[in-house]
């Protein structure tokens, strides 16, 4: 039996993940990942959307290691994550006890193109979703990523904020970025991060 041949972007985002599911499973490491990667670049984000302490943040593709959620959370905001894999959302939970965040991060098994498409028809309650949301993280690594930004436009509280990952250089090999002219947002930051990333962040 022959194997299909994977991409070398298959195998980088196959290692990405494995490291991450590691991280999860290991509150040292995740503390180290953090500080590596995430700590700068979610308080770059968060200085940039005004957001405050008190607010309400739904985190698509939040993952098994929800590093951002938790430093979030660490700032006294509400925080849901949601993610297609249920266990990546079981690895979530593990590691938000041991950070003793329970009270400040929930999370859903829900893919996030259903779940707008049930808010946008009503067969669930949309404003446990969005109409009580005062931002919207959208990961770097969700798929069908402009798609989603665009139904959220329509269906979010006018006001509420979208912040965005965008890959830049060499990492848009493996991710495809969505510029802010294509959701047509006249008014937007950007925020550049190391390890070729950028973040855009704009106001329904």
């Amino acid at each position: 039996m022959r194997w299909p041949e994977a991409s070398f972007g298959d195998y980088f985002l196959r290692f990405l993940q494995g490291v991450e599911n590691t991280a999860a499973h290991s509150f040292n490491i995740s503390k180290a990942y953090n500080y590596l990667f995430y700590r700068h670049m979610v308080f770059r984000e968060l200085k940039k959307s005004d957001l405050q302490t008190g607010d309400r943040v739904l985190h698509i593709g939040s993952g098994a290691l929800p590093l951002t959620g938790i430093i979030l959370a660490q700032q006294g905001i509400f925080v849901r994550g949601v993610d297609y894999s249920e266990r990546a959302i079981r690895a979530a939970r593990q590691l938000v006890k041991k950070y003793e965040l329970q009270e400040m991060i929930e999370f859903q098994h829900q893919e996030a193109r259903n779940m707008l498409k049930k808010a946008a028809t009503r067969k669930i309650n949309a404003a446990n979703y969005l109409d009580s949301w005062d931002g919207v993280w959208i990961s770097l690594h969700v798929f069908s990523k402009k798609e989603i930004i665009q139904k959220l436009c329509q269906l979010l509280a006018p006001g509420t904020k979208i912040i965005y990952r965008n890959p830049r250089g060499w990492l848009e090999r493996f991710y495809v970025p969505v510029a802010a002219n294509e959701l047509g947002c006249v008014r937007s930051k950007k925020v550049s991060h190391n390890l070729s990333k950028e973040s855009i962040i704009f106001s329904v």
